[in-house]
């Protein structure tokens, strides 16, 4: 799971890198063209299916179709706001999958969990500040990409489980060029890419690759208690590499914000049911 998200931050960075050459548009398109082909090699290697009859239902079309806007407007907050922040808000995930699944899946949600989210959500707040000079109106977008986001995980949650995981990720990879073809009208013309930028974006297919293989096979063999946590060592890796390579220094208030919906987050996915397990026991 770490070995995870630390390919998925450095795949935010490579993105924060080449955008300063390259639109949005055309870095949705490479990542998810370049990511495709390696997708398409492994299931033509391991004869899998991309396309099958079990797919061709409504929680697949919608789960793929939030991966698509959810690959836009979080590549669109990191061109546009520091890495650091963005990588902060994408943190409120999980809090947003409780809420939707007590919402449209009838889930029960306990008072600490309800309160989990909301100390969550003031975290986020204290992030992106709405009114005041440090306000980034770009992040706005990352909080686009986490509902999105949210929306695919509980879409996931209801799709049925004999359509291969390698499917599900070659179809949002697909989305991915897709509407970055469609939205080309809406940002600068595409350029020919620098040989930098064309071999960044390679490997970062390539590493994009090794960490979705790192969390299927942490998903599938650990248990979901144990390596849950370790989803949020993505913002460690963010803020490092941030810091160390792109010289961004989140303030105070920062920190306290990302520290808030890390806490939340944590206590969301069981350290709440340890703590009074440990309380009981003694």
């Amino acid at each position: 799971m770490v070995l995870a998200m630390a390919g998925f931050a450095i795949e935010d960075l490579v993105i924060k890198l080449v955008s300063a050459h390259l639109p949005v548009s055309q870095i949705l398109i490479m990542l998810g063209l370049l990511s495709l082909i390696w997708f398409v090699m492994i299931a033509w290697w391991k004869k899998i299916p991309l396309l099958t009859k079990k797919m061709l239902n409504k929680p697949f079309i919608t789960r793929t179709m939030a991966d698509l806007f959810a690959a836009l407007f979080f590549v669109i907050a990191v061109v546009n706001s520091p890495l650091s922040s963005a990588s902060a808000i994408l943190q409120f995930t999980p809090l947003l999958v409780t809420l939707g699944a007590a919402l449209f899946l009838r889930e029960r949600v306990s008072l600490g969990k309800w309160i989990a989210i909301g100390l969550g959500f003031a975290g986020i707040m204290l992030i992106i500040r709405p009114g005041t000079d440090s306000f980034t109106p770009a992040s706005i977008f990352a909080v686009l990409s986490v509902a999105m986001l949210a929306l695919r995980e509980i879409t996931t949650r209801v799709m049925s489980v004999s359509v291969p995981s390698l499917a599900v990720s070659s179809w949002a990879f697909a989305a991915c060029a897709l509407i970055g073809f469609l939205t080309i009208p809406l940002f600068p013309v595409p350029v020919i890419p620098r040989s930098e930028d064309l071999l960044l974006m390679l490997a970062s297919s390539v590493v994009s690759c090794i960490a979705y293989y790192s969390l299927v096979k942490a998903t599938r063999d650990g248990e979901i208690s144990v390596i849950a946590p370790f989803r949020y060592t993505r913002l460690l890796f963010a803020l490092i590499l941030s810091y160390w390579i792109l010289g961004e220094q989140p303030d105070t208030i920062m920190y306290i914000g990302s520290a808030l919906v890390v806490f939340s987050g944590l206590y969301n996915i069981g350290f709440g049911r340890i703590f009074h397990a440990t309380q009981s026991a003694s």
